[in-house]
C-alpha cells in the first residue's frame, strides 16, 4: 500500500480503508480483551488508532463512540470543561442521569443501524417518564429520541443517577448481539475530553459482564475520584483491566514501535534516509507520542535546507505549542510553568552545559499539621498536569486512579532547547531535581482591586433584577472565581448613571447581559462591551425566552438563569472565559475608518432622507454605504461598526436591537483616527414619524450626547454636510484632534 504524503496524526483522520494498514501493534498490549478495561495513555500515543483497529478486526458487533461527541449537548448546556471539578452536589444526579441516558440512546441507535433492537422494558427504565417507549422500536425511533434526550433540559433526569440502568441495558443488547451477529465490543474513546461527572456511567458500563466488553480510552490523571468512586462502583483492577500504553517509551521495543509506526505512514524511506542523530533527536524527544514524532518526521522530510535546521524549526514550533498548552491549564496552580521549567533545565544545564537525557522531577511536600492531612491542592495540580501533558510518569510507572505520585518526568520536548545534542533512548538516564511543593504550587494576586465582571439587567423585570444577587451568590460559591466582584447600573443619587456604567463596562474583564426580550439598554451595554473587546455572555429567563431571537445574537451560546443548572452553567462559562487564554479573546471589533458615513437600515418612511444623505455625503468627498436590512447580520455589524459617520433608524420592531448593539460599540471608541490624528464620530439617530421623541431610544444612548444626537428627517442632509466639513479640515491638519 502507498505510504501517505501527509501523515494522518490524528487517529479519527485516518481513512476507514487504510486503518488496518498504518495501525501497528503497541508493546506489551495483548489485542485479545478478555474483560472490560480501562485503557490510559497520554496524548499521541495511538489510542483511537487502536480502537479503530479494533473496530475493523472484531469478530462481532463493535461500535465506537467519541464521548467528546456523544456529550457535546450536555457540555453546551452546562458551560463545564475537561478540567471542570467544583461541581454543586445537588446539580450531581441531574448530570449524571442526563449523561447515561444520552450514552444509552447513543449505543442503542447505533445498534439499531446493525440490525440489534433493545430490550424495551429495561428502555422503559432508562429514560425519564415524559420520553415513552413504544412496545417495539427500530432505527428511526431511536434516532429521534436520541434528539429529543439531547434536548430535554437536565433536571428532568435527577431521578436515573442512582439506578445503574445502563449496564443492564447493555447486557440485554450484548445477548442479542451475541445471538444475531457475535460478541458485542464497545469502544469509549477520548473520556479525558469530558468533564470527570459525565464519566460516572461509563465507569460503571466496566463492571465486569460475560455479556459485552468495555474499552475506555483515556489520558492518566483524568477523572482520579470519579473512578477511584465510591464502594458500589467499580475497582481499578478487580471488576475490570487496567491497560497502559506506552509505559516504557525507553525501551528498544518501544523505540523499533515508533519508527514502524511513523514508516507505515510516510515510508520506510522517509524515515531511513534521515540522518542518525536527527532520526535519534525525534525518537528522543517524542518520547511516548507517535503523533509528536509522525509531525517531526514529516516537517523535516518536507522542509529545505539541512535536515537539523528543519528539525530545529519544528522543534521550537512543536515545544512553544506544548508550553502554551499546558501553562493554560496549571495557570491556576502555577502562574508562569515556562518559568518553572526554565529554571529546572537552567539548574540541569548548569554542571553540562545542556540536556543530555531525560530530567527527573521530585516534589517535595510541606509538613503537614496530622498524620491524615494530604495536600489536596497538589494532587489536583498533578492530575491536571499528567492529563495536559505537562509531567509524565517517570519510564516504567504507572498512573492508577487514587495514588497519589510525587515523582514525573518532565516531558523531553519542553526540556529542549536548541543546541541539546541528540541522546539515544537506549541508553537514557535520568537527572534528577527536587522542588518543594510551595515552589510548584503558586497563586498569582495582581495588585489593586479585585477583578470584576458587570451584569445588565432589565430594570423593572424581578427575575431579571435578581439575577444580579442570584449570579453573585453562585460565582463566589465556585473557589476559582471567589473574591470576583460583580458589579450592575445601579449608582446612587446625584451620581452621572451613564458615565458610571460606561466605566463599570471599561474597567470589568466580561460582560452578562439578560438579552430576554431584546430590551434596549442592554443590547446597547452588551454593544458596548463587544467594541472594548469584552468577553460578552448573552442569557435569558427561560429556554422559551430563545425563540424568535436575532441569528446574529444566537451565534453565541446563550446561557439561562431560570433554572440551577442553567445558572451554573453561565458559572461555567465565566471561568471558561477568565482563566482559559484559548477562549478568553473575543472577535476583534472592525477598528473606525476615517470618513466612512454608514446608513444603517433604509425604510419607505425614510427614504428620502436617505437620498438627502448620499447626496451630501457624495458632495463632501465621503466614503458611504448604505446598509439594508437584508444585508447579512454579521456583514452589517462590521460595516456599521466601523463607520466614522452613522445614521441610524428606530421604527419599534425587533431590528432595533441590533441598532442599539452597533450604537453601543460605536459609542465604546469614540474617535477614528490614527495615533494622534483622531476625528470625533457621530451617530445621527432618526426615529419613526409618529411618536414621542427619544421614546424608542435607550436611555443610556441617549445619553451619549458628546457622540449620539437624535434628529429630525429633514436635517439629515445637514449634519451629513457638517460631518464632511469637518472631515475635510481634519483630513487636511498635519496633528490634532477636530
Amino acid at each position: 500500500m502507498k505510504a501517505s504524503l501527509i501523515p494522518w496524526v490524528d487517529g479519527e483522520k485516518i481513512p476507514d480503508q487504510r486503518v488496518r494498514d498504518v495501525f501497528r501493534p503497541h508493546p506489551g498490549v495483548c489485542l485479545n480483551f478478555s474483560r472490560s478495561s480501562l485503557l490510559i495513555g497520554s496524548r499521541g500515543v495511538g489510542k483511537t488508532t487502536l480502537f479503530r483497529y479494533l473496530k475493523e478486526t472484531h469478530k462481532g458487533v463493535a461500535v465506537h463512540l467519541s464521548l467528546l461527541t456523544e456529550f457535546g449537548n450536555l457540555t453546551k448546556e452546562t458551560n463545564l470543561g475537561p478540567l471542570a471539578r467544583d461541581l454543586p452536589k445537588q446539580l450531581e444526579p441531574e448530570i449524571v442521569g442526563k449523561a447515561s441516558a444520552l450514552l444509552g440512546v447513543s449505543i442503542i441507535e447505533r445498534l439499531a443501524r446493525k440490525g440489534i433492537a433493545p430490550p424495551c422494558d429495561v428502555l422503559r427504565e432508562c429514560l425519564p417518564v415524559r420520553l415513552r417507549v413504544p412496545k417495539q422500536v427500530d432505527y428511526d425511533w431511536c434516532a429521534r429520541m436520541k434528539a429529543r434526550v439531547a434536548s430535554t433540559p437536565s433536571e428532568k433526569f435527577g431521578g436515573l443517577s442512582q439506578s445503574r440502568w445502563l449496564p443492564t441495558l447493555l447486557s440485554g443488547l450484548g445477548s442479542e448481539a451475541e445471538r444475531l451477529q457475535g460478541p458485542l465490543l464497545l469502544l469509549l474513546d477520548r473520556a479525558d475530553m469530558v468533564p470527570p461527572a459525565f464519566l460516572r456511567p461509563v465507569i460503571e458500563l466496566l463492571d465486569q459482564s460475560g455479556q459485552y466488553i468495555a474499552l475506555v480510552a483515556m489520558r492518566p490523571g483524568h477523572a482520579a475520584r470519579v473512578i477511584a468512586g465510591s464502594e458500589l462502583d467499580p475497582v481499578p483492577g478487580d471488576h475490570y483491566d487496567m491497560v497502559y500504553l506506552g509505559v516504557t517509551p525507553y525501551c528498544q521495543e518501544w523505540v523499533d514501535f515508533l519508527l514502524q509506526a511513523v514508516a507505515a505512514q510516510l515510508g520506510q524511506e522517509v524515515v531511513s534516509s534521515a540522518p542518525e542523530d536527527v532520526r535519534t533527536s525525534i525518537v528522543s524527544l517524542s518520547r511516548d507520542s507517535v503523533r509528536t514524532a509522525l509531525e517531526l518526521f514529516g516537517r523535516v522530510r518536507e522542509g529545505t535546507g539541512a535536515y537539523a535546521e528543519r528539525l530545529q524549526v519544528a522543534l521550537e514550533d512543536l515545544k512553544e505549542k506544548h508550553l502554551v498548552a499546558a501553562q493554560q491549564t496549571l495557570r491556576d496552580y502555577h502562574p508562569d510553568f515556562r518559568k518553572l521549567v526554565n529554571d529546572i533545565r537552567g539548574e540541569v544545564a548548569s554542571t553540562s552545559g545542556s540536556i543530555k537525557g531525560p530530567v527527573l522531577l521530585t516534589v517535595e511536600e510541606s509538613a503537614k499539621d496530622s498524620l491524615f492531612q494530604t495536600s489536596d491542592r497538589l494532587d489536583q495540580f498533578v492530575e491536571a498536569a499528567l492529563r495536559s501533558g505537562a509531567l509524565c510518569m517517570p519510564n516504567g510507572q504507572r498512573w492508577s486512579p487514587g495514588s497519589r505520585p510525587r515523582e514525573f518526568e518532565i516531558p523531553p520536548l519542553v526540556m529542549w532547547d536548541n543546541g541539546d545534542g541528540p541522546w539515544p533512548s537506549a541508553t537514557a538516564r535520568y537527572t534528577q531535581v527536587k522542588r518543594p511543593e510551595e515552589k510548584v504550587l503558586k497563586v498569582f494576586r495582581a495588585a489593586g482591586p479585585p477583578p470584576s465582571i458587570f451584569i445588565a439587567y432589565r430594570m423593572g423585570f424581578p427575575e431579571s433584577v435578581g439575577l444580579r444577587d442570584r449570579l453573585s451568590d453562585a460565582v463566589n460559591s465556585q473557589p476559582k472565581l471567589s473574591g470576583l466582584d460583580v458589579k450592575d447600573g445601579r449608582v446612587p443619587h446625584g451620581v452621572k448613571w451613564p458615565d458610571t456604567i460606561r466605566e463599570r463596562i471599561k474597567k470589568s474583564k466580561l460582560v452578562v447581559g439578560d438579552a430576554t426580550g431584546l430590551r434596549s439598554d442592554v443590547l446597547f451595554e452588551l454593544g458596548f462591551a463587544y467594541g472594548l473587546r469584552k468577553p460578552v455572555i448573552p442569557v435569558v429567563a427561560d429556554a422559551g425566552a430563545r425563540e424568535g431571537m436575532p441569528r446574529w445574537l444566537t451565534a453565541v451560546q446563550i446561557g439561562e438563569y431560570g433554572t440551577e443548572i442553567g445558572l451554573f452553567g453561565i458559572v461555567s462559562s465565566i471561568a471558561t472565559l477568565l482563566f482559559d487564554p484559548e477562549f478568553s479573546k473575543p472577535p476583534r471589533p472592525p477598528d473606525p475608518v476615517p470618513g466612512l458615513a454608514v446608513w444603517l437600515r433604509k425604510l419607505q418612511w425614510n427614504e428620502q432622507a436617505c437620498a438627502e444623505f448620499e447626496a451630501s455625503a457624495s458632495r463632501e468627498g465621503l466614503t458611504y454605504q448604505v446598509l439594508n436590512e437584508d444585508t447579512p447580520a454579521e456583514t452589517l455589524i462590521r460595516r456599521a461598526a466601523s463607520a466614522n459617520f452613522l445614521v441610524v433608524s428606530f421604527d419599534g420592531t425587533t431590528s432595533d436591537a441590533l441598532c442599539h448593539y452597533i450604537c453601543g460599540a460605536v459609542v465604546s471608541r469614540p474617535d477614528a483616527g490614527y495615533g494622534q490624528r483622531q476625528l470625533a464620530r457621530k451617530i445621527i439617530m432618526l426615529e419613526r414619524p409618529g411618536g414621542s421623541p427619544g421614546s424608542l431610544i435607550a436611555d443610556s444612548l441617549l445619553n451619549c450626547q458628546e457622540t449620539a444626537k437624535l434628529v429630525e428627517l429633514a436635517k439629515v442632509g445637514e449634519e451629513t454636510c457638517t460631518f464632511g466639513r469637518q472631515h475635510r479640515t481634519w483630513s487636511m491638519s498635519p496633528l490634532g484632534k477636530d
